[in-house]
């Protein structure tokens, strides 16, 4: 949400549901299954503006024990949008 839309009481009315949030990023991933990581965050970024208030967002997706040639602990990608308009 831009500074100027932030709520001026501490209640939730007017800020970004974090259990909707969580439900997208679950029901995204667990829907369909993923080969790519950048999939997977394109696919939750997308829901997140079509299904929220909000004008921009970033997704971070990692993933634990890639399967990769060289021993790394995880692998992510990270990918910001905005809403159209």
């Amino acid at each position: 949400l831009p500074t100027s839309s932030l709520p001026k009481s501490d209640t939730y009315k007017s800020v970004f549901d974090y259990d909707k949030g969580a439900a997208i990023v679950v029901e995204t991933g667990t829907t369909t299954s993923y080969r790519l990581l950048e999939t997977l965050a394109e696919r939750v970024l997308s829901r997140i503006l079509s299904d929220s208030p909000a004008i921009s967002a970033t997704v971070k997706i990692t993933k634990f024990g890639p399967p990769t040639a060289a021993s790394v602990e995880s692998a992510s990608i990270e990918i910001s949008a905005r809403r159209p308009g």
